[in-house]
């Protein structure tokens, strides 16, 4: 499904925007948990714990973002520095933007499914950023 996203965005957009997923991340908490040896000693919510793992890369994504936007406010207007903060801004919000739709199986669906304040805690500093981003105001 990723290459074909992949195909899907470049000819429509005429090789003008090119958005690469080839690949994606099955979540298994009670899985992984039991395979380190352990002991579960509470009844377990997998809804919750699919939840928060969901969040911790667009969360990730949100906190980097935040730190290369400071960055590109102090920084140097020019050099190493400034393309670091622009390609780090780009990617994260591009990124955390993306995985906080809220569309199976995308994990914006898992978080907001479970806790829509925390989806929107989230989801909408990434999504004002991305459409900060697109406008070409940084």
């Amino acid at each position: 499904m990723g290459i074909a996203l992949t195909l899907i965005t470049a000819i429509l957009t005429q090789g003008q925007f090119i958005f690469g997923a080839p690949g994606a991340v099955y979540i298994a908490p009670a899985a992984g948990v039991a395979s380190l040896g352990y002991v579960i000693a509470r009844q377990r919510d997998e809804d919750q714990d699919n939840m928060l793992i969901s969040a911790a890369g667009p969360g990730v994504n949100l906190a980097f973002a935040v730190f290369f936007f400071v960055l590109l406010l102090v920084g140097p207007a020019t050099g190493f520095i400034s393309t670091l903060a622009v390609y780090g801004f780009s990617l994260n919000v591009g990124l955390g933007s993306f995985n906080m739709l809220p569309i199976p199986p995308i994990d914006g669906y898992k978080v907001f499914k479970k806790n829509i304040v925390l989806g929107l805690a989230i989801a909408l500093p990434l999504w004002a950023m991305f459409i900060y981003f697109i406008l070409g105001v940084g």
